[in-house]
């Protein structure tokens, strides 16, 4: 955790020394996922599966980080984020709030902005653009 703490990034470890996340870590809006290993030991393609799972759910990157002898680091990508979505709420002008949201998918499809109406809460203040 020295490691990313010294790079920018905010880390927790897991308190289950036998999960499928040993360490979690995030950094301008990025989120990595790590199983640490040592010795010897290696991530069966069970625990690879299950990792994997994880960051799917978190939208994250996954990495196993092995410690060879000598503190030798080998890290290992077992997923790389594919998608980035970010949401921005701004006033349609008559009182209703639009939901806009852009999704950007790392393949020759370009990104969609997606538009749906939301109706202000009785009592509620619009909020302005970003």
């Amino acid at each position: 955790m020295q490691i990313l703490r010294e790079k920018g990034w905010v880390c927790s470890r897991s308190a289950m020394s036998h999960g499928p996340v040993d360490v979690f870590a995030a950094k301008g809006g990025k989120i990595l996922l790590i199983q640490v290993k040592s010795g010897s030991a290696r991530a069966k393609k069970s625990e690879l599966e299950v990792l994997k799972k994880w960051a799917v759910a978190f939208d994250a990157r996954a990495e196993v980080w092995s410690y060879k002898g000598r503190g030798k680091l080998e890290r290992t990508v077992v997923r790389v984020k594919v998608s980035k979505t970010s949401k921005r709420i701004a006033s349609s002008g008559d009182g209703r709030m639009l939901e806009l949201e852009k999704i950007q998918i790392p393949t020759l499809v370009q990104p969609v902005a997606i538009s749906s109406s939301i109706q202000p809460a009785s009592g509620s203040q619009t909020i302005p653009p970003l």
